[in-house]
Formats: structure tokens, sequence, C-alpha cells
């Protein structure tokens, strides 16, 4: 009987679909082996903000001038191809499960990669309410409670909230970015003494650099950002 009642849970359990292709797929990831390689790694990058270099070993121009506030950045794959489609399709046309398999390999890559402790907590970048009441969710959230699936780390999405409803960053520059982000987040929780944040993409850095410089004024010690792609700026 005990056969036969596996069997039967095996046979009728739902079986995981690549996102991609649509044939099969693992269940823990929705991508099949063939479709992983067809995922842009960000590598070579730099150091300081994960921008697509040409080779190894190199700080960007930016880097150099101003080093960045956080202590590590983890940006596996570049924001085009597939990487690109499979953002878009959570972000902008609402396909939730899209953050099932980006938080799954967001997760797994921090784990076959570690450097170091562990973070305490993950926090996500946070949405302004009136821009998460028109999405219906924060697509950096999502991303995060798959990432913590993964890791074990506790995500905290209470940490802390963005206050100002900053105008939309797209057709922004780097400092017209900074401009508009200043002030824009504010801390609601204590904090522990190590922290990653989470966000979809990396830009300019300029979101990123903005919530660091906030969590590090008020009480984080160490912070690390970890996004799952990285679009290339213009020069």
């Amino acid at each position: 009987m005990v056969n036969i009642w596996t069997y039967f849970k095996q046979f009728c359990r739902p079986r995981a679909v690549c996102a991609l292709c649509h044939g099969p797929a693992p269940a823990d990831l929705d991508l099949c082996p063939d479709c992983a390689t067809t995922l842009p790694a960000n590598h070579p990058a730099c150091a300081g903000c994960a921008e697509p270099m040409p080779a190894d070993g190199l700080v960007c121009g930016r880097c150099q001038a101003t080093p960045p506030r956080h202590a590590r950045i983890v940006v596996p794959w570049r924001y085009e191809g597939v990487m690109a489609h499979l953002v878009r399709q959570l972000k902008f046309h609402d396909h939730i499960a899209s953050a099932r398999l980006l938080g799954g390999l967001l997760g797994r890559h921090v784990m076959r990669q570690p450097d170091g402790a562990l973070p305490d907590v993950l926090i996500p970048v946070p949405l302004h309410p009136a821009r998460q009441r028109v999405r219906g969710f924060n697509q950096a959230t999502e991303i995060a409670r798959h990432v913590a699936r993964v890791t074990g780390i506790p995500l905290h999405t209470g940490a802390c909230r963005r206050v100002r409803a900053t105008s939309s960053q797209a057709t922004l520059d780097r400092q017209a970015r900074r401009r508009n982000l200043r002030n824009a987040f504010v801390v609601t929780a204590p904090l522990p003494a190590h922290v990653a944040i989470i966000d979809d993409v990396v830009t300019t850095g300029s979101t990123s650099h903005e919530l660091c410089s906030t969590l590090l004024r008020d009480g984080a010690k160490r912070v690390e950002v970890w996004a799952v792609a990285r679009a290339a700026r213009a020069r």
C-alpha cells in the first residue's frame, strides 16, 4: 500500500515546466538544463558595481573615483536576452511565477560562491506604497522570498520603507538618479549587523547606494547588494 501511495503521489504531482522552452524542468527551479546555458552571465564584471567589463580584475573608473558603500555586490547575469525577458515578465506583465525562478537562481548562485559569513537578514528594496498599489506587488520582495527559501536567510520586509514617491528612474542619468532618490528611504526596525539588499536589476547603482547609505547610518555594519541582473549603463 505504501508503494502504491508513493507512486500515486508521484504520478499526480504537477510537473515543473521550463519557463523558457516549456519542456520538463527540475521541480524546484522551473528551468531546464539546456535553457540554463542561455542565461547571459555577468562575467567579467567590475568588483565594485558589477558593471560588465572587458576583462577580469578590472574596476571601473566610477568605482575608483567613488568607492561604493556596500561591502560586496553579487549580480550573476546581464540584463539582456532571456534574462531581460524573465525580469520584464515579472515586473511589467504580472508573471509572479518568474520570481520563483529568478529568486531560486540568485539564491543558488550565492550558495555556490560563499564569501565569508552569510547575512543575518535579506531586505528587499522597498517600493513606495502608491506605486506598489498600482503594480499590486513589489518585485524585489517576491524575488527575495525565494532567495530566502534557498539560502535559509530570514527575510525582513518591514526593515525599511520608501517614504518619497520618486520619479521614474528610467530616463534619468546617474547624477539625476542620485538626486531623485535622496532621503527616499527610512529604517523602521532595528537592524542586525550584516544585511543583504535584494533587487531585480542594477542599472547605475543609485538605488542600492541610497538604501545602503541609509542602512549603514541607522545601525547596519556590513551591507551587501544581491540582484539578479546588471544593465550596461551608457558611458
